[in-house]
């Protein structure tokens, strides 16, 4: 889904966080899509804070370094699909009775009205028809049958961030041709396009975990804890009583493996290990309590910078009882035997939302 839609030409993925930015530009060269161009920049601290873009100008410098310090090959397209943070998103299901667009664009905005904590006036609101004649039980008319209605997914956004998103990428000589929420997009790069299945992907970042779970290749339901890497790094720093320094690079070799560094930073993690996955079951509890059993969740796909993080894998299938395991953000772009992406497996994770961006740049070619 996004809120600035021009679709005519190929663009490029800009993934933009509080701490980091990248961008991934593909090619489509009869039926196979690869990698053309890729780079990766660390956003010092005070220019992103808690999703809000604070220092436009030096924002606008960096992404013209971004693009101007490529891998692979350069970025010679303005045009640019970027990311929308997910925590300023709010992503909600209602019900509605059959009727033409035109009538559900009217009646979208007095229905969710009542369900976001900000002005109607002050969101973009976009939407997406997922269900049509069906018999949903709705969360919002609390388990009631609504006989014959149209499932409508809707996400508002406030207008101050996506227009002060839209002003740096002018001000970066990029032309905006979509911006969408996060989820939308690690969905597309991580769930194979053959695969209806219900998944719950965990988006660990720096900052945040988002929690997106996808049904029949539909975003269901979204949310996010603020249980993350640099909550991870602050909690062994603590606990051994040692320099953030320190700490981020015992995470990154050890992580939760209990033989090493006999077990002290598994110790020190396990906490918020429980955390998360009690955070995880609560979720998948009331996804299911509105959706019809069949849809069962059985998958688990990991995905963000710190889901790296030696060992959670094995430990998150084992503390949930579910299959847990690393997401292949290139599952429907490598598809022909023995070719091999230019960035390892492992980091790229870090690229998740980048690569399903850049998908969407060529999905209309």
């Amino acid at each position: 889904m996004g809120l600035i839609i021009d679709t005519q030409k190929p663009a490029f993925g800009l993934d933009i966080s509080d701490v980091s930015m990248k961008a991934m530009l593909l090619q489509k060269k009869k039926s196979e899509v690869s990698p053309r161009a890729w780079a990766d920049l660390k956003i010092p601290p005070g220019v992103i804070e808690n999703d809000e873009i604070k220092d436009k100008k030096f924002l606008v410098q960096s992404i013209k370094n971004l693009i101007q310090n490529t891998k692979g090959g350069l970025i010679k397209t303005k045009r640019v699909i970027a990311s929308i943070p997910e925590s300023k998103s709010f992503v909600r299901i209602i019900n509605l009775p059959p009727m033409e667009d035109e009538e559900i664009k009217e009646a979208i905005p007095w229905e969710v009205e009542e369900h976001i904590p900000v002005d109607i006036e002050n969101v973009y609101l976009d939407w997406q028809k997922i269900e049509v004649g069906k018999k949903p039980k709705s969360v919002w008319l609390e388990g009631k049958e609504n006989i014959n209605q149209t499932k409508i997914l809707v996400v508002a956004t406030p207008k101050k961030i996506i227009d002060d998103l839209a002003e740096v990428l002018k001000k970066a000589d990029l032309i905006p041709q979509i911006l969408e929420i996060e989820s939308a997009a690690a969905t597309r790069a991580l769930i194979p396009k053959e695969d209806f299945g219900p998944y719950l992907i965990i988006d660990i970042d720096a900052y945040r975990t988002s929690f997106i779970i996808i049904n029949k290749q539909i975003l269901q339901l979204t949310t996010s804890i603020p249980i993350a890497g640099n909550a991870f790094t602050d909690v062994i720093a603590r606990r051994l009583g040692i320099d953030d320094q320190e700490a981020e690079q015992l995470k990154r070799k050890h992580g939760l493996d209990k033989k090493k560094k006999r077990g002290r930073i598994y110790q020190a993690l396990a906490p918020s290990l429980s955390n998360l996955t009690e955070e995880v079951n609560r979720l998948i509890k009331f996804y299911q309590e509105y959706f019809p059993a069949k849809n069962k969740i059985s998958k688990v796909i990991l995905c963000g910078g710190s889901a790296k993080l030696p060992g959670i894998a094995s430990c998150l299938t084992h503390a949930l009882k579910l299959d847990v395991k690393l997401g292949n953000p290139w599952v429907n772009i490598y598809k022909t035997k023995g070719r091999i992406p230019p960035i390892s497996y492992k980091n790229s994770l870090s690229y998740t939302t980048a690569i399903g961006l850049a998908l969407r740049g060529i999905v209309n070619k």
